[in-house]
């Protein structure tokens, strides 16, 4: 078999469209990717992070106290 060969955005944009790859188009895909994987994700498991991630900050204003009060953030 050979070794394997690198992906053409690995050697970079320049070289990857002196090779007559899509660099515009490749990097668009990409992006749609990291965008839609993610939110399909959050819209999947609902408000569960909103409120993993608000929770403690509010715990910590309505107790008034300089640390994290884990047992209000519960």
């Amino acid at each position: 078999m050979g070794e394997p060969r690198p992906a053409p955005l690995e050697l970079g944009p320049d070289m990857a469209a002196a090779l007559g790859f899509r660099v515009r188009r490749a990097q668009l895909g990409l992006t749609m990717i990291g965008v839609v994987l993610p939110a399909s994700a959050t819209g999947g498991a609902g408000p569960t992070g909103l409120v993993a991630l608000t929770a403690p900050q509010l715990a910590r204003l309505l107790t008034r106290t300089p640390q994290l009060p884990l047992v209000w953030s519960a």
